[in-house]
């Protein structure tokens, strides 16, 4: 028996809400409440450079698009919600992205810095190799 906790996902479809650490006092003072947070975000990720491991080491650029969900740590930045670091779960399709070509899978996890830009490791199911990534996410906040 599997169980999934809602809490996580909570406004997954929506901006991140400012209410979670932002309050207003008795004299309708903005208060920051100095609290970080963790949330569930849908992402879309563009690899920047995939670093296939075969011999010799091949590197290409911009070659795979996916989506997936990110797990991100938030606090509050002049304001405004911002994730200082998070864990992404992706689904990456084609190898090409010119031309007519059969869709090619891969999975990847990458590690998220300064909200945009990610670190990881994944897996080809076209040529059976493991890779590593760094990519450009957009999560939606």
């Amino acid at each position: 028996m599997a169980g999934l906790s809602a809490q996580g996902f909570h406004g997954f479809f929506k901006p991140v809400d400012k209410s979670l650490y932002v309050d207003y006092d008795v004299n309708g003072d903005r208060v920051v409440q100095g609290y970080s947070f963790w949330q569930m975000r849908p992402l879309l990720t563009l690899t920047a450079m995939k670093f296939t491991f075969e011999k010799p080491v091949t590197v290409s650029s911009l070659s795979s698009l996916g989506t997936g969900l990110s797990y991100q740590h938030f606090i509050e930045q002049n304001g405004e919600p911002y994730a200082n670091f998070g864990v992404n779960f992706i689904v990456l399709f084609t190898e090409q992205m010119s031309g007519i070509n059969p869709a090619k899978l891969s999975i990847a996890v990458t590690g998220m810095a300064w909200q945009f830009v990610n670190f990881g490791a994944g897996y080809d199911f076209d040529c059976k190799k493991m890779f590593l990534l760094t990519s450009i996410s957009y999560s939606f906040n």
